[in-house]
Parts: C-alpha cells; sequence; structure tokens
C-alpha cells in the first residue's frame, strides 16, 4: 500500500476516527464533571510475627505457617474491631476540636459540621489545653459517660465522625512478608493521611500491650528475681562495706601505689630543700669571707696606726731623752724597739698593699705561712 492510497482511507473513514473519539470524550467530561474526586493512602506495618524476635526465638527454628496466618488474621481484626474504630474517630474529632479552637485549618465540610453539632460550650468542655492525648482523653470519659450529643457523633450512622468513615479501609497481608499493608480511600486528601495516620497510631499502641500482656508474666518474674539479685547485692556490698571500716582494711595495691607516689614526691621536694640549703649556704660562705676580709683590714689597719702612734711616741721620748745622764743606755733600748716597729710596719704594708694574691680573702696567719698572699677585693 503506497501513502496516497493510505491518506483516501483516512480521508474516506475521517468521521469514525475524529468525530466519533471526540463526542465520546465529550460525553465521559460532561457524565464526570461533577463526579467527587477519590484520594488513596496507605502504609506498611512491621509486625514481625514470623522473622520477628521474642522471648521464645533460638528455640525452635521451625516455622508455623498456620500459626503465622492465624496471628495476621488477629491482628486484622485488630484494626477492624470496633475499640479501634472508635478510638481513631476519638482522636480525629480531638484535633479538630483542638485546630477548631486555637483557629487553625480544618476541611470546610468537618468545621461546619463541628459548628452545627457541638455548641460553643460543649467544644469548650471537650477541649483540653494540654493537649491533643488530653482532649483525647476528656472526650473518651465523656463518652463513656453515654453523653447522647457525642455518642450520636461517634456511634451514629450518617456523622462525619461515624464508623462508616472507615468502610473504606483495606488491611491485609503484604505478600509473604511480615508487613500489614493499609489502604484507604476518602474524598478529602487531608482526611486520608489523617485516618492512615490515626490507624497505625492505634494499632501499634494496642499490639504493643497485646504483647507486652503476652510476656507480662515472663518479664515480671525475671524482674521479680533481678530485684532479689539487687538486694542481695547491696546487703553484700554493705556487709563487706562495714568490714573493711571496722577492721581497717587497706586497700594495699591501690594504697600502696599512693603512699609510692607521696614518698617519691616527698624525696623530690627533700632534695630540692637540701640543694636551695647548698647554694644559701655557699652564698652565705661568700658574704662571710668578704666581710671576713673587710674586717681583716679593719684590724690589720689598727695595728698599724699602733704601731705609728708608738713609733711617734719612742721618737719624741728619744729626743727628749738625749739630754740625760744615761740617754746611751736609755736611747739604746727605744732604737732596738723602733726599729722593731719599722720592720713590723714595713712588714705589714707589705702584706695590704705591694704582695699579690693567690687566694682572695685571706688574711689569717695560716694563709700567710702556706704562700697565700692577700689584695684588695
Amino acid at each position: 500500500m503506497s501513502l496516497f492510497e493510505f491518506g483516501r482511507i483516512i480521508y474516506r473513514n475521517a468521521t469514525y476516527l475524529i468525530v466519533i473519539p471526540i463526542t465520546l470524550a465529550a460525553l465521559v467530561f460532561a457524565f464526570t464533571i461533577n463526579q467527587k474526586k477519590q484520594y488513596a493512602s496507605s502504609a506498611l506495618l512491621y509486625t514481625g510475627i514470623a522473622s520477628g524476635f521474642n522471648i521464645e526465638s533460638g528455640s525452635s527454628d521451625k516455622v508455623d505457617y498456620h500459626a503465622v496466618n492465624n496471628a495476621f488474621d488477629n491482628l486484622i481484626s485488630i484494626v477492624e474491631s470496633k475499640q479501634t474504630v472508635e478510638e481513631v474517630l476519638l482522636r480525629m474529632l480531638a484535633s479538630h476540636i483542638d485546630a477548631f479552637q486555637n483557629g487553625k485549618v480544618i476541611p470546610a465540610n468537618y468545621h461546619e459540621y463541628l459548628s452545627t453539632q457541638l455548641t460553643e460550650v460543649q467544644r469548650k468542655l471537650y477541649y483540653h489545653s494540654s493537649g491533643l492525648d488530653s482532649t483525647y482523653h476528656q472526650l473518651n470519659r465523656v463518652l463513656n459517660n453515654n453523653e447522647p450529643v457525642l455518642v450520636n457523633i461517634i456511634r451514629g450512622e450518617n456523622g462525619l465522625y461515624s464508623s462508616k468513615l472507615l468502610n473504606s479501609l483495606e488491611v491485609k497481608r503484604h505478600k509473604s512478608s511480615d508487613m500489614l499493608k493499609l489502604y484507604y480511600t476518602a474524598e478529602d486528601p487531608v482526611i486520608c493521611k489523617q485516618v492512615v495516620e490515626l490507624v497505625m497510631q492505634v494499632f501499634s499502641n494496642r499490639y504493643k500491650a497485646i504483647k507486652v500482656a503476652e510476656t507480662g508474666d515472663v518479664v515480671a518474674y525475671f524482674q521479680a528475681q533481678l530485684n532479689l539479685t539487687q538486694d542481695k547485692l547491696n546487703k553484700a556490698e554493705d556487709k563487706l562495706t562495714d568490714f573493711r571500716t571496722g577492721t581497717r582494711v587497706i586497700n594495699y595495691g591501690e594504697q600502696t601505689k599512693a603512699i609510692a607516689i607521696k614518698k617519691q614526691n616527698a624525696l623530690e621536694e627533700y632534695s630540692n630543700k637540701k640543694m636551695n640549703l647548698l647554694a644559701t649556704q655557699v652564698a652565705l660562705n661568700e658574704i662571710e669571707d668578704k666581710l671576713k676580709i673587710r674586717e681583716d683590714l679593719l684590724s690589720k689597719n689598727s695595728d698599724l696606726l699602733d704601731k705609728r702612734n708608738r713609733l711617734t711616741e719612742l721618737v719624741q721620748q728619744m729626743a727628749r731623752s738625749q739630754s740625760s745622764d744615761n740617754a746611751d743606755a736609755y736611747q739604746k733600748g727605744m732604737k732596738r724597739e723602733i726599729e722593731d716597729l719599722k720592720k713590723g710596719i714595713q712588714k705589714d704594708l707589705e702584706i695590704v698593699f705591694h704582695t699579690p694574691i693567690v687566694k682572695r680573702g685571706c688574711l689569717t696567719d695560716s694563709c700567710l705561712r702556706n704562700g697565700w698572699r692577700m689584695s684588695y677585693p
């Protein structure tokens, strides 16, 4: 078939190919223009029935598939039970009342419904400022007291918060896994999402309570045994503490280590003090030597002064005695003493001024005998 022939066929059947599809599309649009939209939401919940861990894990590796299927049936029954449905509806009502009282946005039809079904006094009575849980518990107490308005809202057949809200909720096992799949459809996207979240929350709490109840006795037994063991251990520790305190028993390892450390610190401190003392003594000896030099110089100067005065006195006496009769014998003695004084003065002057020194600061006779000489410091 050529391209030209194909075009002729299209032209001949244009009515069927164009007009009829357009007509059908218009009819579908006309019939569905006022139809409400449906929103869907889903979630997976892990149950751990087949592959999870429990207090009996490890005792047997064999899986009882009949028991697993029975357990999933029980979980599905929990989700679809009247108690779960009422709790979901009450929690949704609590969230809407909380949003209504705080000026938050909720779907328009639910806002209008709350305005007509509940008076302002009733909304304030049900509302609790502490949070959603407190508002829910307040509504639950009122419902258990069979308050007519709340019973009609929750347990009625035509209200927005009636059990028919969850008619489109589907619960089933996800393939052959331990997952439980929730699937829900609604006309409002906010309600669709909120219902799935509340069902997950309520189911998790109820499932947790059931698992705790199943193992509660076992856990309570081991908890009691743990408490008894803890009491025995505390008494034994107290007894040991009293014994060590009463008999003054030391912790040999720790206290020996502490004593060794203290001894080492004491030895180091003693060594430091001893070195400081030696350094101080050396400095003191040096200062005393310098002071001794000054003292010896002063002593030598005093001796020189005395010898000079004596020499002057002898020279004067010798001059006065020249006129006496026995002057020769008297002067002879004075001349001898004068010569001795001159020699002594000369010797002292050599020691003080002229002789070099090998060891500084020595003016004693022993130093002079050993050949040491003195110079000024």
